[in-house]
């Protein structure tokens, strides 16, 4: 795959924000998501970070691309903060249903049905990896984690998902997990190349 131009990381980092603006209007318009899933900007996000990760722009200009996607993504947990629980029982709810989505994926590529998510550039399996990290702190996602996990083995992509992905790799020791002999999380807590606020 060709490293993405810095026009097309703008554009992305455009709709980033754009979905981030979106999920805040929305939620003060209504009780909660309308238009747009709970879940849209942490998409956004995923397909943002793949772009920049898989970028060979030259230093000075990677790294301003990342603060912007740094000062988004404060932008996105700022927001998030304030809703507070309602937002993040939309994501929880969001989260299990991706995890069932990424389920029938992995049965129908079993039997023999071709299925690459949502042909957008981020895979169902990505985004569960992302809401994860995002709740771990305020869900029991044991049995998520652990359902993913199984999923993984039997997809026999662990080695892939885990290369395809930087921040909520699912194959790391972790000190989140439930159990102490399980070696399987979908997180770890390494940094982008930029610190975000």
């Amino acid at each position: 795959m060709p490293s993405p131009s810095v026009d097309t990381i703008k554009f992305r980092l455009s709709r980033f924000e754009r979905s981030v603006d979106g999920i805040i209007l929305d939620v003060k318009a209504s009780s909660g998501p309308g238009t747009l899933g709970a879940s849209a900007p942490y998409r956004e996000k995923c397909r943002v970070r793949s772009l920049l990760e898989s970028s060979v722009c030259d230093g000075e200009q990677y790294g301003m691309l990342w603060q912007d996607y740094s000062r988004i993504v404060t932008k996105l947990e700022r927001f998030r903060d304030k809703c507070g629980q309602e937002y993040r029982d939309l994501l929880f709810s969001e989260l299990r249903n991706y995890v069932q989505a990424y389920h029938a994926e992995v049965c129908h590529a079993g039997a023999g049905s071709p299925c690459s998510g949502h042909g957008d550039g981020v895979s169902t399996r990505v985004l569960v990896g992302e809401l994860c990290n995002e709740l771990r702190d305020h869900y029991d996602l044991s049995e998520i984690e652990r359902l993913v996990a199984v999923l993984d083995e039997n997809a026999g992509t662990v080695r892939d998902v885990a290369d395809g992905m930087r921040d909520d790799s699912p194959v790391f020791c972790c000190p989140h997990s439930a159990d102490a002999g399980d070696k399987t999380c979908l997180c770890s807590r390494r940094k982008p190349p930029v610190r975000e606020p």
